[in-house]
């Protein structure tokens, strides 16, 4: 039989009431860490998406909604949803009546950021009249020959054009600080009628790009940007 003295014995329970603290602290960790939704790094907005794109992610391995005109991908906090597979009721699809429903705080709204991918494109016909009204304010339409005032802003202005395998790319090499950014980006055909187009909003991973397959019968595609502080610019013709 071991006999402690006075002092070992105090010296062992000092011992065990920190091991006992420590282990209490890592489990009150591990509770709080499994309370809380478990939120993905920021993805960078890949947008703007269509709804045929949007509604192609509707599974619970795969999860996209759009709440008041934003896409978010909720794949990693289905399983932490506190309402179960109802999150997946819209999965694909317009969530903004249920999401503003009273089961859900006002702190969700918080939450919500993480999850944003990028935007809901508007109809074509929409931004047509978008683009008719930015065509009516600019007055003229820039070209790298023609500038105007904004001489010198060419490179950064003029949007570029590559075609391969029937798909037309119009991109345009100017950034999207939050007071100096691309508004819009469209193209039309020979005809002059509006094939394709994008609206774009500032923020630094954002691309002022537009991708789309050349429509039937097009022979040619001229590309246009609105620029929010430098008018409308147009580039060369590009033969399809």
């Amino acid at each position: 039989m071991i006999i402690l003295s006075m002092q070992e014995t105090t010296a062992v329970a000092v011992v065990a009431a920190v091991v006992l603290g420590l282990v209490l602290l890592f489990v009150l960790k591990g509770k709080e860490a499994s309370a809380a939704p478990a939120a993905p790094a920021r993805p960078k907005p890949e947008g703007p998406f269509t709804l045929e794109q949007v509604a192609k992610h509707n599974t619970e391995e795969d999860a996209w909604i759009i709440i008041e005109g934003k896409v978010y991908d909720i794949t990693s906090y289905v399983e932490e949803h506190p309402g179960g597979d109802a999150i997946l009721r819209n999965a694909g699809g317009d969530s903004t009546a249920g999401f503003k429903g009273d089961q859900h705080p006002r702190t969700v709204w918080e939450v919500l950021p993480m999850y944003y991918i990028g935007d809901l494109k508007k109809p074509l016909k929409e931004l047509e009249a978008q683009i008719a009204a930015r065509l009516k304010s600019a007055g003229a339409v820039l070209t790298a020959s023609a500038p105007g005032k904004w001489a010198g802003k060419e490179g950064k202005h003029v949007p570029l054009v590559e075609i391969h395998g029937g798909v037309a790319t119009v991109t345009v090499p100017h950034g999207m600080d939050e007071d100096h950014f691309i508004e819009l980006v469209w193209a039309k055909d020979q005809t002059g009628a509006v094939v394709a187009a994008a609206e774009f909003k500032p923020g630094a991973a954002v691309k002022a790009e537009l991708k789309f397959a050349l429509p039937t019968g097009a022979t040619a595609i001229t590309a246009y940007e609105s620029c929010n502080l430098h008018g409308v610019w147009a580039s060369a013709v590009f033969k399809c």
